[in-house]
């Protein structure tokens, strides 16, 4: 026999898990091999990871972004995906081998999503200890519209890690090995090295609230049973903590970050009084919540609109859902259920008091926006579990016991008559009523044939989200050139192939630059006021050269309408003075001089007494050969966390023109190093990348000396 097939547990994860997820990838084809675009929030993610991955290996952490709004901090931007994440560098290897970046990104979140759904179908195997219901639930979950989730938006990044905390952790109270305890701390620390991960701790505190409520007699157990592995693994459990407490300095210092005000979200903030700048007005929040957005518009008809983010699910489920009605409710089940209500609930924010109460009382609820993610997080996997077992309990208690049947044939046909003649309603739709019938009728009639129910529940669980997947498909935006600014016509030098120095013309600046400056959803605090109150053309005008220098240098108070019209007048004209705030320099940085030209001067690639040396994301090295001190002015967004040495010796980077960056020259030759960020910091990020790959091969490690899976056997489903 093939060894790949010489165990059951291989055979069920390659016919269970494997093939059945295959069928998924070629359903969705048209998004996995690029052919249709990514669009909204997945579009972001795409770039972030992309720019995080391009600059890694190529030796940079990226810590600044120069083509975001002229110049931003990115610490946002790896808040928001985790920089820590060691399956980062499965995309990074990829693009490293000559894989483009959009077919590596692709691949990474296909795996990404196998990942998480492993995940899922183990935790089913464990609950139900029944190989054909914990097949049931992956299918059910793989074939919902949550696949579409990866085609949208982020949410996936968080999915992840969520599910396999819970694994790990159901694992460790049946069995208590290394590596399921171990896991536990890992997969919390990737949620936590993330700005949001407040769905993920919202979920899991839920959960162990519920538990204590409603299991209170395992509580005590539970506790003794951790209590006793701490107590014999002691360096192992404060090394698991002391992790814990490193994964969080990045959210401390990004949250210490927000409150310097130093960097804004004018989309998100307007009208809300909290003091973080990552804070959301309620009124942002409401149009992200379960309503809103819409999500359940076809789960019943005009199938063939569906789009990606659109919720959709094999009328297998709704039917199975009619089917527990008659078997009994158990703990697990009423546990599962209230855990999904409340986060109903609190997904529908305005139409339930609870979410108001909330937002007014835990700080954290004024920093998530798109509440309606607890349906996809949590409340459909959940709800997935929670009829599947139901399904068991029905298989165990109801085969051969015909009595029921009336009421089954009755349900299939009220559901068949109700559902498909709904407008728009797919034929498939049929097929998945016919086999849940054949299916519950097989087991009242006493049908123990586990082969034979398997192929009725695939095909009542595959074929209709199959056919609708086409349609998702086929209604998704056709993908014409690169997604968002890879263009693998052009050399990567820097940034994707940006030059430092680009035409002096406005009319030629970066397309991409420009449409993410037609918008304000993230910039340094002074690019926001400029771009509020100067007028575009002038700002558009002047930045399109990056570098200029200047003679003159004149103060000004705080800035108000007359100032901002001072600073258009000069941009328009490139006139040759900088603007510095009165109250951060001293006298000595204030210069006036006079005969000079009326313009300042553009550095451009070819100038006779400025050259750019070398640069990256982070560090911009010049040379100037000057015949009188002077300005220059660099149109990149000013950060105090920016510093410049000049001939080796610290100077103090200048904030000129209320939001870009400045120094002075002296006359002669001068060896000019710009660099954002000190060297720890540089040395803190790589540091928690190799200590996460660190961690992960732990686990790795462990689980293959322990044995990963849980021990013993499923049954057959009977």
């Amino acid at each position: 026999m093939i060894k790949i097939f010489s165990t059951p547990i291989r055979r069920e994860f390659i016919f269970f898990v494997i093939f059945p997820f295959f069928v998924w990838m070629f359903a969705f084809w048209g998004y996995l091999s690029g052919q249709r675009s990514l669009v909204v929030d997945a579009v972001s993610y795409y770039e972030h990871i992309g720019f995080f991955t391009d600059n890694i290996i190529r030796g940079v952490y990226p810590l600044w972004e120069p083509s975001w709004c002229d110049g931003s901090p990115y610490n946002f931007f790896l808040r928001r995906i985790g920089e820590a994440n060691p399956f980062y560098w499965i995309p990074a290897v990829l693009k490293l081998i000559g894989v483009p970046q959009v077919h590596a990104y692709l691949g990474f979140l296909a795996f990404y999503y196998f990942l998480a759904l492993t995940a899922f179908w183990l935790i089913a195997r464990l609950l139900f200890e029944d190989r054909l219901t914990a097949a049931g639930a992956f299918l059910l979950l793989l074939f919902s519209g949550w696949g579409t989730q990866l085609f949208f938006n982020y949410i996936i990044i968080i999915f992840v890690p969520l599910v396999w905390f819970f694994y790990f952790l159901f694992a460790f109270f049946r069995e208590g090995k290394k590596h399921q305890f171990i896991g536990c701390f890992f997969t919390l620390a990737l949620a936590l090295t993330t700005y949001i991960p407040f769905f993920f701790l919202t979920i899991a505190g839920l959960f162990v609230l519920m538990f204590a409520v409603i299991f209170y007699k395992d509580v005590l157990p539970s506790f003794k049973q951790l209590l006793g592995f701490v107590r014999q693994n002691k360096c192992l459990a404060f090394l698991c903590i002391l992790f814990i407490a490193v994964a969080c300095l990045p959210a401390a210092d990004f949250y210490h970050e927000s409150k310097k005000g130093e960097f804004v979200l004018p989309g998100r903030h307007a009208e809300t009084d909290s003091s973080p700048v990552v804070a959301v007005a309620l009124k942002s929040v409401v149009v992200g919540d379960l309503l809103a957005q819409g999500y359940f518009d076809r789960t019943f008809m005009d199938h063939a609109s569906l789009i990606r983010g659109e919720f959709f699910i094999s009328y297998f489920f709704f039917l199975a859902c009619l089917m527990t009605f008659i078997t009994p409710l158990t703990r697990r089940t009423g546990f599962l259920l209230i855990n999904i209500v409340i986060l109903g609930l609190i997904s529908l924010t305005e139409a339930s008091p609870l979410y108001k109460f909330l937002y007014d009382h835990l700080f954290f609820f004024r920093i998530m926006r798109m509440v309606s993610y607890f349906f996809w997080l949590a409340v459909l996997p959940m709800a997935v579990i929670l009829v599947m077992d139901q399904v068991r309990a029905f298989i165990k208690d109801y085969t051969g016991r015909r009595p029921v049947l009336f009421f089954v044939i009755a349900g299939h046909i009220a559901f068949a008559v109700w559902a498909l003649t709904r407008e728009g309603a797919v034929w498939t739709s049929g097929v998945a009523i016919v086999c849940s019938l054949i299916f519950f009728t097989a087991i009242l009639l006493g049908c123990r044939n586990k082969n034979f129910l398997l192929v009725v529940l695939m095909l009542g669980v595959i074929v209709q989200p199959f056919q609708l997947a086409g349609y998702v498909v086929g209604n998704g935006e056709i993908r014409r050139g690169e997604i968002g600014r890879y263009d693998p016509s052009v050399p990567r030098a820097f940034v994707y192939g940006r030059p430092f120095v680009p035409s002096t013309h406005a009319a030629h600046k970066d397309p991409f630059i420009r449409s993410i400056q037609d918008g304000l959803y993230y910039a340094t605090s002074w690019f926001a006021d400029v771009f509020t109150h100067v007028p575009s053309e002038d700002r558009l005008a002047f930045t399109a050269n990056k570098l200029y220098l200047i003679d003159s240098t004149v103060a000004y108070d705080a800035p108000d309408a007359a100032f901002y019209g001072r600073l258009a007048t000069a941009w328009r004209g490139q006139m040759n003075v900088a603007y510095l705030a009165r109250a951060e320099v001293s006298p000595g940085a204030l210069r006036l001089s006079s005969g000079t030209p009326s313009k300042a001067e553009p550095v451009g690639p070819d100038h006779p007494y400025v050259k750019v040396r070398a640069f990256d994301v982070n560090t911009v090295r010049l040379t100037t050969q000057l015949d009188r001190p002077r300005f220059l002015l660099w149109n990149d967004g000013y950060h105090s966390g920016w510093h410049v040495y000049i001939n080796g010796h610290d100077d103090r980077v200048l904030r000129a023109d209320h939001a870009f960056k400045g120094v002075w020259l002296p006359a002669g030759k001068s060896d000019v190093l710009f660099r954002f960020a000190t060297p720890w910091r540089y040395a803190a990020g790589y540091g928690l990348i190799l200590l996460f790959a660190i961690i992960f091969g732990v686990v790795v490690s462990y689980a293959r000396r322990e044995g990963f899976l849980i021990t013993g056997e499923c049954s057959d489903g009977q």
